[in-house]
């Protein structure tokens, strides 16, 4: 794995989210806000669900407020955690929508796995979001328009992302200031050039 900050500057090693750079790279001081962090690959079957399941899971046992964002419409994570079994009105789905009678606050969108391990479960319909919001200005902007007012209450967010560089994917990357790249940038070179490309639009 790789991480790279949002806005291009500077990577991380491939081991990621060693004990040691948690402590010096990641760690968020109390006081000075949260990390946003996209977990985000092009590719499918690269490990992006495990690495923000697993990466969630460590840093809500080392006692830091995590919240959990499934984004990908296939809702492996939601699956993997057990927190499938909620109402559609409990979803990521209904943060994001426009549509005043389905769209939901965060909090009503939000399933406490553990003192420490919030996540907001995925839903097919994720997958309608695109056409939905075409029309809407800035629309690519609206997680990070709902994530805004969150400094404090959490410490970490980790944004799992679908495995393509659409709608959903540009919400996560405007809403992250990091970047981790669950593939092997040995043998996919190209793929931070790919988020550079995305991030300067």
């Amino acid at each position: 794995m790789g991480s790279r900050k949002a806005d291009g500057r500077g990577r991380m090693g491939p081991s990621g989210m060693e004990k040691e750079e948690i402590g010096v790279t990641w760690e968020t001081k109390r006081g000075l806000g949260m990390r946003t962090v996209a977990v985000a690959n092009q590719k499918g079957g690269c490990g992006k669900t495990t690495t923000a399941i697993n990466v969630s899971a460590a840093l809500s046992a080392a006692g830091r407020k995590t919240l959990l964002i499934d984004l990908d419409p296939q809702a492996h994570a939601s699956f993997g955690l057990g927190a499938n079994k909620g109402s559609l009105a409990r979803s990521a789905y209904n943060l994001l929508t426009s549509h005043p009678g389905k769209r939901q606050p965060l909090s009503a969108c939000t399933l406490s796995l553990s003192s420490n391990f919030d996540i907001v479960p995925a839903h097919i319909q994720l997958s309608t979001l695109e056409q939905e919001l075409k029309d809407k200005e800035d629309a690519v902007s609206t997680l990070s328009g709902i994530l805004s007012p969150l400094r404090g209450a959490y410490a970490y967010v980790i944004l799992d992302c679908p495995p393509s560089l659409g709608f959903l994917t540009f919400n996560a990357l405007r809403g992250a200031d990091r970047v981790l790249d669950s593939g092997n940038p040995e043998q996919e070179p190209n793929v931070f050039g790919t988020l550079d490309s995305v991030l300067n639009i």
